[in-house]
């Protein structure tokens, strides 16, 4: 079954410039109608965009998308990858909490950089 941009998008949630985004990217490889040149989307398509979509909302890079669409990486080694990513992340984010947590009381005028630090 052939789509058009407009149903993807409905289908997808992703809009039609972040369709367009992908296929430059070459992360999505519509066909074109040979009587009109318009992109011609499939289920495959539909399932690509929605697989992609989910990784970014996860904040995998287009590259990494990439690698993993062209089975250049499993979508398991990938995801143990950025997990340690996140898990890092994660860390250094609790240790700006914390340092947050001692400022927001604190005028900069009584500022003590070495005691929190």
């Amino acid at each position: 079954r052939r789509m058009n941009i407009q149903e993807l998008e409905k289908r997808t949630g992703i809009t039609k410039q972040n369709i367009r985004f992908y296929e430059k990217k070459g992360l999505l490889h519509p066909k074109r109608n040979d009587s009109n040149n318009y992109r011609e989307y499939t289920e495959e398509d539909e399932k690509t965009l929605k697989t992609i979509r989910m990784l970014r909302k996860l904040d995998v890079s287009i590259e990494e998308i990439r690698e993993i669409l062209e089975e250049r990486i499993s979508l398991e080694e990938q995801m143990r990858r950025h997990l340690e990513q996140l898990e890092k992340r994660q860390k250094e984010l609790k240790a700006g909490i914390s340092i947050c947590r001692k400022l927001v009381h604190t005028e900069l005028s009584a500022l003590d950089t070495e005691a929190v630090l």
